[in-house]
Formats: structure tokens, C-alpha cells, sequence
């Protein structure tokens, strides 16, 4: 399984081999690190970032579902068993699934 950790090591790992080999990596080198960072982190969404057809995890069910669309005033139209209209909520949405920690 990746983890953060084996991720950074990875891109430390290629940068010390390709040291000074080309000066153009320094670009590459922080967008893999953005890339790292994102996939790693367990943020909620915004209301902004939610678009039609995406699918999130919803941490008050429980589970992945669909946004079927997103209507000003934080209202959302979400697909699961049947379409449901639901108003946003902060720390409800999720790209990946919230693992609780007991």
C-alpha cells in the first residue's frame, strides 16, 4: 500500500539520481510534492469545488454517492438509492472515505 511517506522518499530518491543532471526538474519536483500532499490529505470540500457528476464521500451516510447538481444558495441534488436535495454542510463531503480514529 503507497503511503505519504513511501511517496516522498520515492521523489527524494529520483531527485538525488537526477541531481543537476537537468535544470528544468525543479517545476516537476513541486507539482509531484502537490501531488502527494492532495492525495494524502483528508480535507473536506468546498461548496465550490462540488460539480455535477462527481462522486465524494458523503461522511453522514457513510458512503461514496453521486452530486446529480449543484444549485446556488448551498443547495445540492445528490444521487444514492433515489435523488435526494440536500443543503450543504461543512466537513460532510470528501473525496476519499473518512477513516475515523478511536
Amino acid at each position: 500500500m503507497l503511503t505519504k511517506e513511501k511517496c516522498v522518499y520515492a521523489l527524494d530518491t529520483l531527485l538525488t539520481y537526477f541531481d543537476g543532471l537537468y535544470s528544468d526538474y525543479v517545476p516537476a519536483e513541486e507539482i509531484l510534492k502537490e501531488l502527494i500532499n492532495e492525495h494524502f490529505k483528508d480535507v473536506p470540500l468546498n461548496f465550490e469545488e462540488l460539480k455535477p457528476g462527481m462522486t465524494v464521500w458523503d461522511n453522514r451516510y457513510k458512503k461514496y454517492i453521486c452530486i446529480s447538481c449543484v444549485w446556488s444558495e448551498d443547495y445540492i441534488q445528490i444521487k444514492d438509492r433515489k435523488l435526494l436535495i440536500t443543503e450543504f454542510e461543512p466537513n460532510r463531503f470528501y473525496i476519499k472515505e473518512v477513516k475515523d480514529v478511536d
